[in-house]
C-alpha cells in the first residue's frame, strides 16, 4: 500500500505522543460546547490506543503517512464485503480519530486530517450510488421481553439474578443508556414517584418518568433491595459495591438472551434502549415524554420506533 510522503521533516514522530496529552486536550472546558461524558472520553481514548497499535504494526512513524487507504484498512479490514466493525462502531472510531488528528495538528504531529478526506470520499460515493437504506431499530417482542426478564429472575445465584433482573427491568422500562444506568445512584431514583434524574450526553440533566410501567420496576428494585449493599451509592453494583460496567452489562445481558433462546442481531444494552422507546410508544406514552425520557434532541428520531411493537 502506497504511503503519503512525509511533508515536514520537523514534524513530531508518533513515538513522542502521550495519551495523557490527548485526554487533557479533550477535557479542556473552553474547547467544546458541552463536556464529553466519561464513557465517551474512555471510548475515544481506547480508540486512539487501537489506532496507535495499528500504526505500530504497519510501521507508520508519522501521522501524515496515514492516507485514506490506510484508514480504510483500519476501519474495514482486508475484505470490504465483511467489515471488521459495524457501521455504528466505525462512526465512533472516525469521530475519535478526527479529534485525535485535530489535537495532532495543534501539537505539531500532523499537517492534514485524513478523516476529512475519508468522509469526503464516502459522501461522494453516496451521491453517485444513492444512500443505502437505514434499517429499522431492532427491538424485542413482548414475549421476548417477558422471557428475558424471566431468565434473569430464574438465576439460581439469587443475588446476581436479583440485580440483573433489576438491571434489565430498569433498561426496558426507562430506556436509559447503559452508562447512565451504571452511574445511577440511589439518590437519583424515586421509585414511589416513578421518576429519576440522570445526567446524559452533553452533561444535560433530564427527568425520566415511567408511570406506565411503575409496577414492573418497583417489583424488580424491591427484589434486588433484599440483596444490595447499603454501603454502595449505586443502584446497580458488583459484589464489591462498585458500579456495574458496560462490559459487565453486555456480558450478563448476552447470557440471559441466550438462556431465553432469543436470537437478535443486536446483543448489547442498546437493544433494551430501543425496546424501551418502542414499548413506551406502544403503551401510548405522550411523544414529548418519550422524547424527554430518551434524551433525544429531535422528535423525528422517535418516528423510527413507532409501530415496532403493537
Amino acid at each position: 500500500m502506497a504511503r503519503a510522503a512525509r511533508k515536514d521533516p520537523e514534524q513530531r514522530p508518533l513515538s513522542d505522543f502521550r495519551a495523557e496529552d490527548f485526554e487533557l486536550w479533550l477535557r479542556r472546558p473552553t474547547r467544546f460546547r458541552h463536556a464529553f461524558a466519561e464513557s465517551t472520553l474512555s471510548r475515544y481514548l481506547r480508540t486512539a490506543g487501537y489506532f496507535l497499535d495499528f500504526c505500530a504494526r504497519e510501521g507508520i512513524l508519522c501521522a501524515d503517512e496515514v492516507n485514506v487507504a490506510w484508514l480504510r484498512k483500519w476501519l474495514i479490514g482486508p475484505d470490504p464485503a465483511k467489515p471488521a466493525y459495524s457501521a455504528s462502531t466505525r462512526t465512533v472510531m472516525l469521530s475519535a480519530l478526527h479529534l485525535l488528528y485535530l489535537h495532532w495538528q495543534e501539537a505539531g504531529y500532523a499537517l492534514d486530517n485524513p478523516v476529512e478526506k475519508y468522509l469526503a470520499e464516502a459522501k461522494a460515493t453516496q451521491k453517485r450510488g444513492g444512500r443505502a437504506p437505514k434499517p429499522l431499530p431492532t427491538v424485542l417482542s413482548w414475549d421476548e421481553q417477558d422471557a428475558l426478564l424471566a431468565a434473569a429472575l430464574d438465576n439460581p445465584r439469587s443475588a446476581t439474578g436479583a440485580r440483573d433482573y433489576a438491571m434489565i427491568a430498569l433498561l426496558v422500562v426507562t430506556g436509559l443508556r447503559c452508562e447512565e444506568a451504571c452511574a445511577l445512584t440511589v439518590k437519583q431514583l424515586d421509585i414511589a414517584a416513578a421518576t429519576l434524574r440522570v445526567t446524559g450526553k452533553g452533561a444535560k440533566e433530564r427527568v425520566v418518568r415511567w408511570s406506565y410501567d411503575a409496577e414492573l420496576l418497583r417489583t424488580a428494585i424491591a427484589h434486588w433491595q433484599q440483596y444490595r449493599s447499603s454501603d454502595s451509592p449505586y443502584v446497580l453494583h458488583t459484589r464489591t459495591g462498585a458500579p456495574m460496567t458496560h462490559t459487565l452489562v453486555y456480558q450478563q445481558l448476552g447470557a440471559y438472551l441466550n438462556k431465553a433462546g432469543i436470537e437478535s442481531r443486536r446483543r448489547g444494552p442498546h437493544l433494551l434502549r430501543h425496546t424501551s422507546i418502542s414499548r413506551q410508544l406502544a403503551r401510548g406514552v405522550p411523544l414529548l415524554q418519550v422524547q424527554d425520557n430518551a434524551g433525544h434532541e429531535s422528535l423525528a428520531t422517535l418516528q423510527r420506533y413507532a409501530h415496532l411493537l403493537v
